[in-house]
């Protein structure tokens, strides 16, 4: 593998993202509520909304700020947020409605904490004690009832274990996982309660996915799923259970734009034409029911655009000031209305 430039990784941006779906007929994807009303099991029929970004890079200091995006893709400026000030974490839907960004790395080093968003997009103060402190993982949203998983990452080294957070935005302990050891990759759901993961970065830039289940149990390594690549994203877009990959860095110090869609069985396609800067340390978030958004990351230091995900899986072009130059935040789905 090609050596990465000093100043990819003094960058700070190891890498992921999430979100969720409906179907606008009635189902949404995802959740499902026990012992809700007369007691029966309960169908969400509302979907996520809107979308958040938060914590990152802005160039000369690790942040906490967060960026809301509205129904329409529309991204607010900058606003006060919560909890320790780093990068390279993760962030992803739980219990339906609400968000949760965890690990990352702080001035410290890497850290082991986590931070709570409502329905309404406030950040929650920190909470400890969350497993290995670890930087770039990877999270997603999976189940009936609400759940969410973060996995990969670098501890001391590269690992592919897991935690699992129940409804309650409650962490669990660390569990084995399985699929090639790396960081910097890209997650999204896809289907009906189940997650994929992809890419990534360790002993080598990979091009493998690997699918969770309903129970939050994750595959092997599947290969072969477009250019090996670190530093992308993922989400969930459309009615039908579909998801998308976009943007990343190759091997050869390259950034692309390029995308890669995924259909309702967790079929990665091979790479499709992009639009937009081609960068990398990129993150993503559903919004507005049925669409994504990918926003900030970097090319020779940290950016401000985002980049709309129509609900059949194409990208638009920038959108250019939406609050500070960032890279390496982390970005969630959030909200019914």
């Amino acid at each position: 593998m090609k050596d990465i430039p000093n100043n990819f990784y003094n960058l700070d941006i190891y890498g992921k993202s999430s979100k969720r779906p409906y179907n606008p007929r009635g189902k949404m994807f995802g959740y499902h509520i026990l012992g809700f009303g007369s007691g029966g099991e309960f169908d969400f029929t509302l979907p996520i909304q809107r979308g958040i970004f938060a914590f990152g890079y802005a160039g000369s200091a690790r942040v906490n700020t967060k960026n809301l995006v509205g129904t329409n893709g529309v991204v607010a400026s900058d606003a006060s947020g919560a909890g320790t000030a780093r990068n390279n974490l993760a962030a992803t839907t739980y219990g339906g409605n609400k968000a949760i960004f965890a690990f990352g790395t702080a001035n410290s080093g890497n850290s082991a904490v986590s931070n709570l968003v409502s329905n309404t997009g406030v950040i929650g103060s920190d909470q400890s004690a969350v497993g290995d402190a670890k930087g770039a993982p990877c999270a997603v949203s999976f189940g009936i009832t609400g759940q969410a998983l973060f996995a990969y990452g670098v501890v001391s080294e590269n690992v592919n274990t897991r935690q699992i957070v129940q409804n309650t935005g409650a962490m669990g302990s660390v569990l084995s996982g399985a699929g090639s050891t790396r960081r910097s990759l890209g997650g999204s759901e896809y289907g009906t309660g189940l997650g994929i993961y992809a890419y990534g970065d360790g002993d080598q830039f990979y091009a493998v996915s690997n699918l969770v289940n309903t129970s939050g149990v994750i595959g092997s390594d599947v290969s072969a799923v477009g250019t090996a690549r670190t530093h992308m994203a993922g989400a969930r877009y459309g009615s039908g259970g579909t998801a998308i990959f976009a943007f990343g860095n190759t091997a050869g110090d390259n950034a692309i734009n390029t995308r890669n869609l995924v259909n309702n069985v967790g079929v990665v396609a091979s790479d499709a034409t992009g639009a937009g800067t081609a960068r990398y340390s990129v993150k993503a978030a559903e919004y507005g029911g049925d669409k994504a958004i990918f926003g900030f990351g970097a090319t020779s230091g940290p950016v401000g655009i985002t980049n709309l995900v129509n609900n059949s899986g194409v990208v638009a072009t920038d959108t250019s000031a939406v609050g500070s130059a960032n890279n390496g935040p982390g970005a969630a789905g959030y909200g019914y209305s």
